[in-house]
């Protein structure tokens, strides 16, 4: 099934689920392993509360294809593979040769240090996203000496051999005000350019990720006009415009009884929890990284259907919250016109 035909039927599903208003995992962020051959210095992995046994948890090949039967029967439709690093799984290859057979549409996410030598493991996902946080020193100065090149070699090689790429980034003290040069590395390799603020939303002790409310909006304003000037920002004006007007703290929550300015609306309703979930391989389903990976129900022990029926019933009030991959999924997932067409040309785009 091509990319075309793919997004039609994804967006045939989501308009489907609108009108009756049936909530199933359309949407779900599967963490294959939490191996990781990097020790990025914001990553969860490195933290020292975290129990040794989940930082070398993952899903067996068995145990990946039988979730990715259970998510297809519930719903599934698009899936974003992830880590740790999932190009360390031992069957990386089969498993994204298994998603994508299904008619699931697939997005591998992975820091590109392996992407040289597994560029084929991952070829026939509609996407793979490769993370970094800047040009040279910018980036190793959170990811480790040498990955930058290293990454850069992957991603290069993976583009010579057909495979659809995109950089994404993490906003942070070494890049904040140096996103410029991370756009003018994108358009010089032809992919779209993402971002996001740290998993961590709220205040942090950690200063490269200490970002102030000023900070960034200034940032917002100056991606806006990035892609104004034609670089190739993968990210909606939709959804830089909501987050660069956010009316509340961007370390906040939004909830229902949040008070607003006056004259503001409240932004598309995030879809965790309706249409969105994640699976960590310790067995957690989880609503989103921002609320904690580890809080909701074990699949192992009640099973992923009864495990999803929770979250839905479950639900926390929160309406959004400043990421940009919250708005941005949100608006998209909820079929809005201006975000879904901005979505669409970079998502299904041409080799």
């Amino acid at each position: 099934m091509n990319n075309l035909k793919m997004a039609v039927v994804l967006a045939c599903h989501l308009l489907r689920l609108k009108i009756t208003g049936r909530k199933e995992p359309v949407f779900v962020c599967f963490y294959l392993t939490n191996r990781c051959n990097l020790r990025c210095k914001y990553c969860f992995v490195i933290e020292e509360k975290i129990d040794k046994k989940i930082l070398s948890a993952e899903f067996t090949r068995e145990e990946a294809f039988h979730f990715v039967d259970e998510f297809y029967s519930l719903g599934t439709r698009m899936m974003f593979l992830l880590g740790g690093e999932p190009l360390m799984h031992k069957y990386i290859g089969d498993i994204v040769e298994y998603i994508v057979r299904k008619g699931i549409v697939l997005h591998v996410v992975t820091n590109g240090t392996l992407l040289g030598e597994k560029y084929e493991a991952v070829k026939k996902a509609h996407s793979v996203s490769v993370s970094l946080d800047g040009v040279g020193e910018m980036n190793d100065c959170l990811r480790g000496e040498g990955v930058y090149e290293r990454a850069m070699a992957g991603l290069k090689k993976a583009r010579e051999h057909g495979v659809r790429c995109r950089i994404h980034s993490v906003v942070s003290r070494s890049n904040l005000q140096r996103f410029e040069e991370m756009a003018k590395l994108a358009r010089e390799l032809g992919v779209p350019l993402t971002v996001s603020p740290p998993t961590h939303i709220g205040r942090t002790d950690f200063e490269p990720l200490n970002i102030t409310d000023d900070e960034y909006r200034e940032f917002w304003t100056k991606y806006r006009e990035l892609k104004k000037q034609g670089y190739p920002i993968g990210n909606t004006f939709k959804a830089i415009d909501a987050v660069r007007t956010w009316p509340i703290g961007y370390h906040e929550i939004m909830k229902d009884d949040t008070p607003l300015p006056r004259g503001y609306q409240k932004p598309a309703r995030c879809v965790s929890g309706d249409i969105f979930c994640g699976l960590e391989p310790s067995g957690t389903l989880y609503y989103c990284v921002q609320l904690g990976c580890y809080r909701g129900p074990n699949v192992r022990e009640v099973g992923l259907r009864k495990a999803w029926e929770i979250l839905v019933r479950d639900r926390p009030n929160c309406v959004s919250c400043a990421s940009i991959n919250t708005v941005e999924n949100s608006l998209t997932m909820r079929l809005n016109p201006g975000a879904l067409c901005g979505r669409l040309t970079y998502r299904f785009r041409k080799k």
